[in-house]
């Protein structure tokens, strides 16, 4: 029987590869997006923190997958207080930032 993203989440750890294999299985079952951010957009959760540090690795790579929850994403950043969840947290907000920003000639 496999393992639900959340049980995924629950058992990962803080190292690089952990996170990647997690943000690999969501990026290859799109449809798993919505779950994750489900888990990270729960503050009082147990794993969110988890769960945000694998949606940072997820967004840097596609970032689309947050728009259709974007407003909720933004409308939840005074909840996040956890410092692990508030540095990916702060990642996703540039990633969207940078990618808002209009195109400049450097000529």
């Amino acid at each position: 029987m496999e393992k639900t993203l959340a049980q995924k989440v629950a058992e990962s750890n803080a190292h690089r590869r952990c996170r990647e294999d997690i943000a690999a299985l969501v990026l290859e079952r799109r449809q798993l997006a919505n779950d994750l951010i489900s888990l990270a957009l729960e503050p009082n959760g147990k794993n969110h923190f988890k769960a945000c540090w694998i949606l940072e690795i997820v967004l840097e790579r596609d970032l689309s997958l947050l728009v259709p929850r974007l407003s909720e994403f933004c409308d939840n950043l005074q909840n996040w207080t956890h410092d692990s969840a508030l540095r990916s947290v702060a990642k996703i907000c540039l990633f969207c930032a940078q990618e808002l920003q209009p195109q400049q000639d450097f000529l």
